[in-house]
C-alpha cells in the first residue's frame, strides 16, 4: 500500500507545480511615450486647428480634428512620421482638410475695388486642401513638444453662386459666371504644440 501512495504522490507533483502561480509579466515599457495626445496648431492655408492624436506605432502619429480660418469652420485629418527621437527631431507630415461654406461678401466694400457683380459669388465659398510638410519638433514624446513645419499645399476653392450677366468690354457680349472654381499650389507653413497624455 505504501509504494502505491508514493507512486500517486510522485505522479501528482508535476501537476501541482504547473498550477503554482507564476510571476506577473513585466509591464510594457512606457519609454516610447503615450499613444494619445492633443495638438494645437496654426498655419496657412490650414487655419487654426485642434486635433486628437493617436500613435499606432512609435514612428507614426495620426491626427484629426476641427479647424477654423476666421471666416468658417472645417476639419482636417493627417499623419506625421517621426523616424527617430533627437533633441531636435525631423518630421514628415501630410494632411487633407475641408472648410465649409463661408460668406466673404462682408469683406467687400466700396473701397475694396471689387466689382459689384462679384459679390454674389462671395456669399457662399468653400475650399479643400491637401498639404505635405517637412518639419522640426522640439520636446518630449511623453509630454509637451513644439513643432514648426513648412511645405506645399494644393488648394481648391469653389464659389457657389451665379453673377448677373455683364457686358464684356463694350462688345455687347454677355458674360455669366456660375460656380467658378479656383485651384492653386501655394507655400504652406504652420506652428504648433502637442501634448501626449
Amino acid at each position: 500500500m505504501r509504494p502505491l501512495v508514493l507512486v500517486v504522490l510522485l505522479a501528482a507533483s508535476p501537476l501541482a507545480r504547473a498550477e503554482e502561480p507564476t510571476a506577473a509579466a513585466p509591464a510594457p515599457s512606457s519609454s516610447t511615450g503615450s499613444r494619445f495626445g492633443l495638438q494645437l496648431e496654426g498655419g496657412l492655408p490650414e487655419g487654426l486647428a485642434v486635433a486628437l492624436t493617436f500613435r499606432p506605432v512609435t514612428a507614426v502619429r495620426l491626427f484629426a480634428g476641427p479647424a477654423w480660418n476666421y471666416v468658417s469652420f472645417g476639419g482636417q485629418i493627417g499623419a506625421t512620421v517621426v523616424p527617430f527621437r533627437w533633441a531636435i527631431t525631423p518630421t514628415l507630415s501630410a494632411e487633407v482638410g475641408h472648410y465649409f461654406h463661408a460668406d466673404l461678401a462682408r469683406f467687400v466694400n466700396a473701397g475694396s475695388g471689387a466689382p459689384a457683380e462679384v459679390e454674389p459669388l462671395l456669399k457662399d465659398v468653400s475650399y479643400d486642401y491637401a498639404a505635405a510638410h517637412l518639419g522640426l519638433e522640439v520636446g518630449s514624446q511623453r509630454g509637451l513638444a513644439f513643432f514648426a513645419r513648412a511645405g506645399l499645399a494644393y488648394v481648391r476653392m469653389v464659389a457657389h453662386g451665379r453673377t448677373d450677366p455683364t457686358s464684356a468690354g463694350g462688345s455687347g457680349a454677355q458674360v455669366t459666371f456660375a460656380d467658378p472654381r479656383l485651384t492653386a499650389t501655394i507655400p504652406s507653413v504652420k506652428l504648433g504644440l502637442q501634448y501626449a497624455f
